[in-house]
């Protein structure tokens, strides 16, 4: 029984031993072939050709929009805002409509003026005709012919009265008489003379009374026509519209501010530099510059740096002349790339295809299916962008990517070689 145990155990021993054998065979032959595949097909890397740029180093900083004169426009009388013309970053030429102040009211008074100035003047036409014609024509000059021929009459009465007084043929009570309705007739006489002339005087000025009311009239016609001129707000001059500060339908009075306008001429873009950046930058200096997120880059150059710094930011600035042929509101942010230096001709590799060493920088050059390790000497470093100053050569074609997997006469392939 005991011998029986033993050989049992001994047999599973032996299987054990032979199982642990056939695994260790398996798992070599496995990794031999993993490693043979590997080998044959290689690692996977991007592959790019050398090529030589031009290096650019620059400084990239955010200015504002600036005009050496801006207005804040009021209009000169109060009305409701009726129309707006214009919208905040439009293009304006001296004398375009800004906006348009209700003129109804106006239009009623001055058609209220019209209809009294015709009444006043059809008035005054009548006055005249009156005042010219009034001793020729007026009912009182006739009772005044009429007296005049009773007095002539009664004069000569009165001498025929005054001869029979003296023959003693009447007495003194009929000659008194006839004196009394003489003395009578002219004192009627001088009534009605008096009466014409108070008459007249008073055509006369009713007349300047109402020539007086028509200047008057037409003086208030002057200011409502000034008034209507004045209802619509114009541009002063060419300009960018910087702000629209009213709407329609509210109410716009004298020195409250309607449209805020920039002048176009000699825009300029101001930045802000530290006193280190400040230093780099000199007048003439090219840049870059886009106003917006929709501009395109445009050409300037540094036209002003300050010689001083603020004591408290050590800040100073740059000015930037916009070209005269584009306009932009005052206050717009701008991106501007101050041109600071640039040479040609230079080799520019992506920082990814440069792997950092402790005591060199290599890249790994393609040849022939494998590549080499090759150390390079770096320059400046221009975003994602080395300058490569030795090591490798214009047409080179170099690893991109997946560096760490890489080692001198790595076997690589790469889905882009035939565009390389």
């Amino acid at each position: 029984m005991t011998k029986s145990k033993n050989k049992i155990a001994v047999a599973i021993v032996i299987i054990i031993i032979l199982s642990i054998v056939l695994g260790r065979t398996v798992f070599l032959s496995l990794s031999e072939e993993q490693n043979l595949e590997e080998e044959s097909t290689g690692v996977y890397a991007n592959l790019i050709k050398v090529e030589k740029d031009k290096l650019t180093e620059e400084l990239n900083f955010i200015g504002t929009v600036n005009s050496n004169s801006s207005s804040t426009l009021s209009p000169k009388i109060t009305g409701e805002v009726s129309e707006i013309s214009i919208n905040e970053g439009d293009y304006v030429k001296k004398g375009d409509l800004l906006l348009t102040l209700d003129k109804s009211q106006l239009e009623a008074s001055m058609k209220t003026i019209f209809q009294k100035e015709v009444t006043l003047n059809t008035q005054i036409s009548y006055l005249k005709e009156q005042i010219s014609s009034f001793y020729n024509s007026n009912p009182i000059m006739d009772k005044i012919k009429t007296v005049e021929s009773n007095i002539a009459f009664q004069e000569s009465e009165l001498s025929k009265m005054e001869k029979l007084y003296e023959g003693n043929a009447i007495s003194k009570t009929e000659l008194d008489k006839v004196k009394h309705q003489l003395d009578t007739l002219k004192i009627q006489k001088n009534e009605l003379n008096s009466t014409a002339d108070n008459t007249y005087n008073q055509l006369v000025h009713e007349k300047n009374m109402t020539e007086k009311q028509l200047e008057e009239l037409k003086s208030n016609l002057e200011k409502v026509e000034l008034s209507m001129s004045n209802s619509q707000l114009t541009a002063p001059y060419d300009a960018i519209i910087s702000k629209v500060m009213v709407e329609e339908g509210e109410l716009a009075m004298p020195n409250k501010p309607a449209v805020m306008i920039s002048s176009i001429e000699n825009q300029k873009i101001l930045v802000n530099l530290s006193e280190s950046d400040l230093k780099k930058v000199r007048i003439d200096t090219p840049v870059e510059y886009r106003v917006g997120s929709n501009d395109e880059m445009q050409q300037g150059y540094v036209t002003f740096v300050s010689s001083n710094v603020n004591p408290a930011t050590r800040v100073g600035t740059v000015e930037i002349m916009i070209d005269l042929n584009k306009a932009y509101s005052t206050g717009s942010s701008a991106e501007v790339k101050f041109i600071l230096s640039e040479i040609e001709n230079q080799i520019l590799i992506p920082a990814s295809s440069v792997k950092i060493l402790t005591e060199k920088n290599v890249v790994y050059i393609y040849i022939d299916g494998i590549v080499k390790e090759q150390e390079v000497t770096l320059g400046k470093k221009k975003g994602n962008m080395y300058q490569i100053l030795s090591g490798l050569e214009e047409g080179d074609v170099i690893a991109e990517n997946n560096l760490d997997s890489l080692y001198d006469g790595t076997f690589i392939y790469t889905f882009e070689e035939g565009e390389i």
